[in-house]
């Protein structure tokens, strides 16, 4: 064999098989990173952590879209029985080209609607979940900054 790179992880994480939550997230460049690192790891706690990132998160699943909903219910579903995350967290953002919505305002109630219809949605096909939290992270160009908003 031939390593080409090593790293390191926490000990005894590789031989952990349970996670704290999964995770479904836009695969956006600008907001992916700060979203699993900074605001799931570092804000949330969840350390351990199952990402499905696809292009506008659930927008895909809630429209029933002939590929991306299929995918999601299985990759959801191997996650569940995998790793038994007991809590779900869905986190949209502001601009993204999955909705191509101008205005910021339609925008953030399309997202809020979305992501509420989802909520029910997996709750109802996917009852290991304890809890389902749902985010929509905003990016503000002028200050370099996102904020993260729950929706309920």
């Amino acid at each position: 064999m031939n390593t080409v790179f090593s790293t390191s992880v926490p000990k005894g994480l590789l031989g952990e098989h349970e996670c704290e939550a999964t995770i479904i997230t836009c695969i956006d460049f600008r907001f992916r990173d700060a979203t699993l690192n900074d605001f799931i790891r570092g804000h949330l706690g969840l350390r351990t952590n199952d990402p499905l990132t696809v292009p506008g998160g659930i927008k895909g699943l809630v429209e029933n879209d002939s590929v991306v909903a299929p995918y999601m219910r299985w990759a959801l579903g191997v996650s569940a029985r995998l790793h038994k995350p007991r809590e779900l967290v869905i986190v949209h953002h502001s601009t993204c080209g999955a909705y191509s919505i101008a205005d910021a305002k339609q925008e953030f109630a399309r997202h809020a609607q979305d992501l509420q219809t989802a909520r029910t949605m997996l709750a109802e096909q996917f009852t290991s979940f304890q809890k389902i939290r749902t985010f929509i992270a905003n990016g503000d160009t002028e200050k370099s900054k996102i904020d993260y908003e729950e929706i309920t």
